[in-house]
């Protein structure tokens, strides 16, 4: 559990968000719908039937993990990229409602007191559980100061650039 829990959070935190910020193209995607299907997409692979069939067959990993970094793409990209129609509070927003998105699954499994999933503890769910939670709400958080700072910073370009 540990070890999916940091491939998932490698895929959401570091390389989504990468892939979004490197975007150089506006999508006619809205940001709500952006944040709702990666909601979406965090619940539906912790529920437990799904779970367990993805870490039985290889085949449906692979897909559940290329499912993941397109949606974590896609729902960094209203606060990360530079085409993103999001000034710096809209970005700050939309970071601060889907941050907890993915930290509720992490939540769930730090506390319940069964096993969720076939050939996982409770201690194991519990750590897996600790680490998205904590370890990746740090990790949401840092993105977030990183998003908004680069947001004001171009703007003060802009208006630099613009003679205000």
């Amino acid at each position: 559990m540990t070890a999916h829990m940091l491939e998932h959070m490698a895929l959401t935190l570091i390389l989504g968000p990468a892939l979004a910020a490197g975007a150089r193209v506006r999508l006619r995607i809205p940001a709500a719908v952006a944040l709702v299907q990666f909601g979406l997409v965090v619940a539906v692979l912790h529920v437990p039937v799904v779970w367990n069939a993805v870490h039985e067959r290889p085949l449906l990993q692979v897909c559940a993990d290329v499912l993941t970094l397109a949606s974590a793409a896609l729902f960094w990209w209203p606060a990360l990229s530079v085409a993103s129609p999001l000034g710096p509070i809209g970005r700050t927003a939309y970071l601060m409602v889907g941050m907890p998105l993915m930290s509720l699954p992490g939540v769930v499994l730090d506390f319940v007191d069964h096993p969720l999933y076939r050939g996982v503890s409770v201690s194991q769910q519990h750590r897996g559980g600790a680490l998205m939670w904590g370890v990746g709400s740090a990790l949401s958080a840092a993105v977030l100061v990183a998003a908004v700072w680069g947001s004001l910073v171009r703007e003060e370009r802009d208006v630099a650039g613009a003679g205000v």
